[in-house]
C-alpha cells in the first residue's frame, strides 16, 4: 500500500510539472538589458530616441516602435561631427528608477521627455517636448527628489553653439521635473556666459548639492563647481582652468569618492581633479594617454576602470583606476571601420561598452579579468541621416518580465 502510495503521488506531481510545462511554452522570462541613442535627425520634428536590446552576446535588436519621436529637431553639424556644436555630453539622461527618460532638441530649443513602459518601450510624457528658455540645449543634469514634495530639479545646458540659429546666450537653467516627467522652468535661476563658451556638459552630485559643469570654449576652458540651492539658484564655489592651457571636454566622476576625471583633448590627456564637500576643486594629477583626441568618459560601476572615447583615431582607451588619483591607460583599443569615436556608456551589467561613431554604435566586450575591450558583435547602424551625427547613450537594466 505504501509503495502504491508513493506511485500516485509521483504520478499527481509528473502530471502539475507537465501541465506548468506546457503552460510555459512560448514564454520566457528575460531580464532586459537596454540602450537608448538619439538619433538627432536636423529634418523639422523627425529627432527621436533608437532604442535597442541586448541579448547577452552584445548583439542589439529594435524595441517595438524604436525610434521614438521626440517632437523636436536635431542640431547640423559641420562636417558630420566635426563641429562645436555637437561636443556635448548627457544628451539623453534616465532617472535612477529607470521610469522616465529625457532628451535634448539642440535646434528646436526644448526637451523631450518619456515614460519607460515595463518592456523598455517608450511613451511620450503629456505636453513634451517642453520648450527651452535659451537656445541649443546640449546636455542634462538631473537632481532626483530634490525640491519639496519629492519633485525633482534638473539642470539645462544651453550651449548656443547651433549654426543655423543665432541670437542666443549660453548659460544654465534649473527646471522643477515631477514624477512624471512634466518641466517647468525655475524663474531666475539662469546663469549667463560669455559668448562662445560653447557649454558642453553638467554632472550633478545630489548628496552634496553640487553641480560641475564644463565651459568647454572659455577662456581659459574651465570646470566649475556651483552649489545648487533649492529654489533652484546656483552660485560658483571654485573653478579649475585647463592644465594644458588647452581646452577641456568630457567629465566623469568616480562612481564612489570624490573625483573627476576630464579630457584634454588637445595635448591627449587626462586631469584628474578631486574635490571637497563644499565644492572646492583641486587639480590632483595629469595623465598622457595614447589616442588622439580624447574626448570622453565613463567609468564601470566598481570604479575600477575608466574608458575614454578619442574622436581623432576612432579608438577607446582603457584606464585601470584601482588607484583613483593615478590612472593608468591599460589598453589602447581600435573600433571597427573607419570610426570616429563620441560618447561612450558602460552597460549596467559591466560586461559591454557602447560607443558611438556618427552615424553607428559600437558594442564592445568588457574583459571580467581586466576590463580590456574586444568587439565580436555587429556594428548597428543608427537611424540618423547623412550630415547629422547621433549623441547621447543611455542605458538601463530592467527586471525580469514575462515576454512571448
Amino acid at each position: 500500500m505504501r509503495s502504491s502510495r508513493v506511485t500516485r503521488s509521483g504520478a499527481i506531481l509528473s502530471a502539475v510539472v507537465a501541465l506548468f510545462l506546457l503552460g510555459s511554452v512560448g514564454t520566457g522570462y528575460a531580464q532586459l538589458n537596454l540602450v537608448y541613442v538619439e538619433t538627432n535627425d536636423g529634418v523639422k520634428n523627425a529627432n527621436s530616441v533608437a532604442a535597442y536590446s541586448n541579448d547577452g552576446s552584445g548583439n542589439l535588436t529594435p524595441l517595438a516602435g524604436s525610434p521614438y519621436l521626440t517632437g523636436g529637431t536635431g542640431v547640423g553639424g559641420n562636417g558630420a561631427g566635426k563641429d562645436g556644436a555637437l561636443d556635448a555630453d548627457q544628451e539623453v539622461i534616465i532617472n535612477s528608477a529607470g521610469t522616465l527618460l529625457l532628451a535634448v532638441n539642440g535646434h528646436s530649443n526644448s526637451v523631450a521627455s518619456f515614460t519607460i513602459n515595463s518592456d523598455g518601450t517608450l511613451t511620450t510624457v503629456a505636453g513634451s517636448p517642453f520648450t527651452a528658455s535659451g537656445r541649443d540645449p546640449v546636455s542634462l543634469g538631473l537632481f532626483e527628489n530634490y525640491l519639496p514634495g519629492g519633485v525633482s530639479l534638473l539642470t539645462v545646458v544651453d550651449k548656443d553653439g547651433d549654426p543655423n540659429q543665432s541670437g542666443g546666450t549660453p548659460r544654465y537653467v534649473n527646471y522643477k521635473m515631477t514624477s512624471g516627467g512634466a518641466l517647468t522652468v525655475m524663474a531666475g535661476t539662469a546663469v549667463a556666459m560669455p559668448a562662445g563658451s560653447n557649454l558642453s556638459q553638467a554632472l550633478t552630485d545630489k548628496a552634496l548639492g553640487l553641480e560641475f559643469t564644463d565651459e568647454f570654449m572659455a577662456t581659459p576652458s574651465t570646470i566649475t563647481a556651483r552649489k545648487v540651492a533649492a529654489n533652484g539658484r546656483m552660485t560658483t564655489v571654485s573653478s579649475v582652468p585647463s592644465p594644458d592651457g588647452l581646452l577641456l571636454l568630457g567629465e566623469v566622476k568616480h562612481p564612489t569618492q570624490n573625483i573627476i576625471y576630464v579630457a584634454m583633448p588637445g595635448s591627449n590627456g587626462m586631469a584628474v581633479l578631486t574635490f571637497d564637500s563644499a565644492g572646492n576643486l583641486t587639480l590632483a594629477n595629469t595623465v598622457a594617454n595614447a589616442g588622439n583626441t580624447i574626448c570622453w568618459f565613463d567609468t564601470n560601476a566598481a570604479g575600477t576602470y575608466l574608458y575614454s572615447g578619442n574622436a581623432g583615431d576612432g579608438t577607446v582607451s582603457v584606464f585601470d583606476i584601482s588607484n583613483p588619483t593615478s590612472p593608468v591607460e591599460t589598453q589602447y583599443f581600435k573600433l571597427s571601420g573607419n570610426a570616429r569615436t563620441a560618447n561612450v556608456r558602460v552597460d549596467p551589467t559591466g560586461q559591454f561598452l557602447y560607443a558611438m561613431d556618427v552615424t553607428h554604435l559600437h558594442v564592445l566586450n568588457i574583459s571580467a579579468v581586466d576590463g580590456t575591450l574586444s568587439e565580436t558583435a555587429p556594428v548597428v547602424n543608427l537611424p540618423t541621416p547623412k550630415g547629422y551625427s547621433a549623441l547621447g547613450i543611455a542605458t538601463l537594466e530592467l527586471p525580469a518580465t514575462a515576454v512571448k
